[in-house]
């Protein structure tokens, strides 16, 4: 009975496997940079293998305009769920020393994971957010307290981030390979457009 029951749970579920890279990122402004990441996902997933938060080393940018630091950090991770809502998001803080020697935040990019199976290559925006007047803004610096989410995960969930100004700061480059397995079974579609659609019609942002 147990064996029975085992299967019927396991063919109620499918599994998403993502493993990766974050490669490098387009930080002109600064140097001198180390990241890390963090899931946001739904109540009905469920990480069966990998890190849900993890850092990088510190990386140097290069000399030419692009400021790229290089990190080649490792991303893999499995999933269970049930149903696409609340496809996982990966959030990226990049963080470094302002000139006081403190550690502040330079910036955040989020994407979800892919939903096609297959080599995905991606390149998203990295932002901050932005002081509300010139005055906080030269207070900030003074007392090494730029602005910087409590909680960087707010930015997968959607609630509230329209509200907040942000300049953009360059980008991030993620190179990931996905494998799917069940979700034909339950009746999801496995192109990109189709999986996005369903997850869209299911409320997530």
């Amino acid at each position: 009975m147990s064996g029975t029951a085992g299967a019927l749970e396991a063919a109620g579920s499918f599994l998403v496997n993502t493993c990766g890279q974050i490669e490098s990122a387009e930080i002109p402004h600064y140097d001198y940079i180390f990241i890390m990441y963090q899931f946001v996902h739904g109540e009905d997933w469920e990480r069966v293998l990998g890190l849900e938060e993890a850092v990088s080393q510190l990386s140097s940018k290069s000399d030419d305009v692009r400021g790229l630091h290089n990190f080649a950090m490792p991303v893999d991770v499995t999933w269970k769920a049930t149903n696409p809502h609340g496809w996982p998001q990966l959030v990226i803080t990049a963080l470094g020393t302002d000139v006081w020697g403190t550690q502040v935040v330079r910036g955040y990019a989020v994407c979800h994971l892919p939903m096609q199976a297959g080599r995905c290559v991606k390149r998203i925006p990295l932002f901050a957010p932005q002081s509300s007047s010139l005055f906080s803004s030269i207070q900030g610096f003074l007392q090494s307290d730029q602005p910087h989410y409590t909680d960087p995960k707010i930015l997968g969930q959607g609630q509230g981030r329209q509200v907040t100004r942000v300049r953009s700061l360059g980008h991030v480059n993620l190179t990931f390979n996905t494998c799917l397995k069940n979700l034909r079974t339950l009746g999801y579609q496995t192109t990109s457009a189709e999986v996005g659609a369903a997850v869209t019609s299911s409320g997530i942002v």
